[in-house]
């Protein structure tokens, strides 16, 4: 199964009360808001009227597949919420599970808004992501409708988690999908202060006691990462507590090569190597070339590579170091790694079809350091 995480905005309230002529207020005030709306949707027909209807209803009659579940979150506001209510009961009369969810202080009020509503948005989607995939569902997101920001840490969320975003403009004149994509972050550091990161987590801290953690020059890295919980201290951002979940649920389920201490490849029976390390196993931290460590790395932090794989190799070199595409079959991804030591063939290993479909996608035909 499949399901398809809406955010929610206004926009079916304001379509609505534009077409009949009313003010937003007086129809909210009058108690039948919610069966106005659906009712709204309801009065047209045709993919055409609901590509014009609102935001959420152009996303989901372009992306929705028979056997969807959908799930409408919402802001902490009474639009949102008569928004959200008259989506799910449309769908519903449609044939499509559908729920609704509110966010905890996402409402108009910039404070609460910044330090606990985006907070509150972060913690519902990984619940969501988490407990489906646990399910056995897919889950894909549009990320349409809401507050701006509301959306741009939506889809921050989804990248990380690998869940597809769909989105659409209204002046465009089909959705668009932003695939899972890798975002890659210091490994390196998040292990050697995994204790001090789960401290934070669980009580803020002030500058001196973060500086006497972590050292001035670690923490650099780290303040992008936390925003101020008041009486001068810190703690993770919404951001920064997103990335310590998926840190986290990674070394938990042991699936990230991310965030291995170590990389390595593998050497193919009876080959060398450009770099004449030795071995069934060639570690990365072995090959001094750092540009030709750095292509390889990537390649092996992209989720669905299972391993990379050396094959033949010539010592032709090259002025530039990076990756050239060969090929693609079932699901090994093929590719030449040119650099100042020679022209090294390699094949990555993907778990499934559709991963090295993926691989190719992310590296592309030629990729530099």
């Amino acid at each position: 199964m499949r399901v398809v995480v809406v955010t929610v905005g206004a926009s079916l309230l304001s379509n609505y009360c534009a077409r009949r002529g009313i003010q937003q207020a007086s129809l909210l005030e009058s108690g039948r808001a919610a069966e106005e709306l659906v009712g709204y949707i309801n009065s047209g027909s045709g993919a055409d009227w609901l590509y014009r209807a609102c935001a959420e209803t152009n996303t989901l009659e372009r992306i929705l597949k028979q056997g969807d579940s959908i799930i409408f979150i919402h802001s902490e506001t009474e639009e949102g919420r008569i928004c959200a209510e008259a989506l799910k009961a449309f769908y519903s009369g449609r044939g499509y599970w559908a729920d609704t969810k509110v966010v905890k202080d996402l409402k108009y009020d910039e404070r609460r808004f910044s330090i606990i509503g985006l907070h509150s948005l972060i913690n519902m989607l990984i619940e969501i992501f988490e407990s489906e995939r646990r399910s056995g569902n897919d889950v894909v997101l549009a990320a349409t409708g809401g507050f701006k920001a509301e959306m741009a840490y939506a889809t921050v969320a989804s990248l990380l988690y690998g869940v597809e975003v769909y989105y659409i403009h209204e002046r465009f004149n089909d959705v668009i999908s932003l695939p899972a994509i890798p975002i890659f972050f210091n490994p390196d550091i998040w292990i050697k202060h995994e204790k001090n990161i789960e401290e934070i987590a669980q009580a803020p801290k002030t500058k001196e006691e973060l500086e006497e953690m972590f050292g001035k020059e670690d923490l650099k890295y780290f303040w992008a990462l936390l925003d101020v919980a008041g009486e001068g201290r810190y703690r993770l951002s919404p951001v920064g507590w997103l990335i310590y979940r998926v840190f986290i649920q990674n070394k938990t389920r042991k699936v990230s090569l991310a965030l291995r201490k170590d990389y390595y490849v593998e050497v193919a029976g009876g080959h060398g190597n450009i770099w004449g390390i030795r071995g069934e196993r060639v570690s990365l931290s072995s090959i001094r070339d750092e540009d030709a460590r750095r292509l390889l790395k990537r390649l092996l932090s992209i989720s669905g590579v299972n391993k990379v794989r050396l094959g033949r190799f010539n010592t032709r070199r090259s002025k530039e170091t990076f990756l050239k595409h060969q090929s693609t079959s079932g699901s090994v991804v093929r590719y030449e790694l040119h650099s100042k030591d020679g022209i090294q063939e390699l094949e990555v290993i993907a778990e499934s079809t559709e991963a090295a479909e993926t691989i190719e996608e992310l590296i592309g035909s030629k990729a530099y350091p």
